[in-house]
C-alpha cells in the first residue's frame, strides 16, 4: 500500500499487521541510523542496537559515527553486509585527514544507492600559526565564502603537523650570511604562500655591531604599514635581534612574501 497509510480510512475488520512494519520503517528511514565504525580508508559501519538495518541503500539515508582514526587517503563505506560504496565531497574522492579520529562524521547516501557524501566533521583549512589556506568540508572542492558556512572547522587534534591546505599549516624560512648594503632595504628570505589567509611574521639577527635596524615583512615586495605590526624599527643604538608582529595576508592567488631589512652601520 502506498505511503502513507491512515489507519483510520482502512476498510473495517481485519488488516494485514505487515502496514505496522512498513510504516516503522517508513518513519525510521527518516533519521540518521547511528553506527560503530572500524577501519581507517574502508570503514565497516554495524548499525548500533535497537535500530532497524538497512537491507539496500536508497538517496537520503543517513549514516552517523565516530571516526575510528584518520583517513589517509581515499575513503569507502560497508554498512553491515551491504556492499562497499566510495565516499566523496563535492564530486571527489575524500583527501587524508578528512575524517578526524574522534569526530563525528555523517555521510548520506547519493547517487542511486552507489555512493556516499561527506555532509559533517572532520577537518579544514584556514588560516593560522605560519598560514593555511585551503578548503573546507563539505564544500571541499568548492569553499565557501569568508564567513560563510562552513567556517571554523578544528584542524589537527594529535599534536602533529597540519597537512598543506589546512587548518594550522606552519611554513617557514630561514637565512643566513646575507650582505646587505648601508641604508638599503634587503631581501634576507621569502615563503611562497597559496591562495588563503595567513598569519606571517619574521624576525633578524645582524653578525655585526650597527646603529639601528629595520625588518618588515613585504607581501609582494610591498611593505604592510596599515597598522604598523609589519615593521620594528629601532635606531641610534646597536640591535642584536629585531622581530615584526604579525601581519594578516589575505589572498585569491599565490603571493610571495619577503623579510626586508635595512640596516645602519
Amino acid at each position: 500500500m502506498a505511503l502513507p497509510v491512515t489507519f483510520a480510512n482502512l476498510p473495517a475488520g481485519n488488516n494485514p499487521a505487515a502496514l505496522l512494519d512498513q510504516e516503522f520503517a517508513a518513519v525510521a528511514a527518516m533519521g540518521t541510523t547511528y553506527c560503530t565504525a572500524s577501519g581507517t580508508n574502508n570503514l565497516l559501519l554495524t548499525v548500533a542496537p535497537n535500530q532497524p538495518v538497512p537491507t539496500g541503500y536508497s538517496n537520503g539515508q543517513r549514516f552517523n559515527f565516530i571516526a575510528p582514526a584518520n583517513n589517509s587517503g581515499a575513503v569507502t563505506i560497508q554498512v553491515g553486509s551491504l556492499a562497499a560504496i566510495p565516499v566523496h565531497a563535492g564530486g571527489a574522492a575524500l583527501s587524508a585527514n578528512m575524517f578526524i579520529a574522534g569526530v563525528a562524521t555523517e555521510v548520506v547516501i547519493s547517487g542511486n544507492g552507489i555512493q556516499a557524501d561527506f555532509v559533517a566533521g572532520g577537518s579544514g583549512g584556514g588560516g593560522g600559526g605560519g598560514g593555511g589556506g585551503g578548503t573546507l568540508p563539505p564544500n571541499y572542492t568548492n569553499p565557501p565564502a569568508s564567513g560563510g558556512a562552513g567556517d571554523g572547522t578544528m584542524g589537527v587534534v594529535d599534536g602533529g603537523n597540519a597537512a598543506a591546505g589546512h587548518v594550522g599549516e606552519v611554513i617557514s624560512a630561514t637565512a643566513s650570511g646575507v650582505g646587505v648594503v648601508r641604508n638599503t632595504a634587503t631581501d634576507i628570505v621569502s615563503i611562497a604562500l597559496s591562495a588563503g589567509d595567513w598569519e606571517v611574521w619574521g624576525s633578524a639577527v645582524p653578525s655585526a655591531t650597527n646603529n639601528g635596524m629595520q625588518v618588515a615583512i613585504a607581501p609582494g615586495h610591498t611593505v604592510d604599514t596599515t597598522f604598523g605590526e609589519g615593521v620594528s624599527n629601532i635606531q641610534a643604538t646597536s640591535v642584536s635581534i629585531l622581530q615584526t608582529g604579525a601581519i594578516r595576508v589575505s589572498t585569491a592567488s599565490p603571493v610571495t612574501v619577503y623579510l626586508n631589512v635595512t640596516l645602519n652601520y
